[in-house]
């Protein structure tokens, strides 16, 4: 059920997952992050992508958090409409 098991580094445009090389997901292409605390997983529903991304990470509840921050600033600095995130 893992897509990737590694280092994340969340920075004020986007998400790194560091694992078997790097892959990065802009935050404003993330539609929506799930937590499963008891799993250590976050669940990353990405526009244009059909399956789920599914990252354990070590404090899933913290990483959600701080990708939501990163969104609500980039809202306040214009570089996402306010619609765009549901939550």
């Amino acid at each position: 059920m893992v897509s990737k098991e590694g280092d994340i580094y969340i920075t004020s445009k986007r998400m790194l997952i560091v694992a078997d090389g790097t892959s990065s997901v802009a935050h404003d292409k993330i539609l929506d992050v799930e937590v499963d605390q008891d799993e250590k997983l976050i669940t990353v529903i990405k526009d244009g992508r059909q399956k789920p991304l599914y990252i354990r990470v070590p404090d899933p509840i913290y990483t959600a958090c701080a990708h939501k921050s990163s969104l609500r600033s980039m809202r306040r600095s214009g570089q996402v409409p306010d619609h765009f995130h549901r939550r």
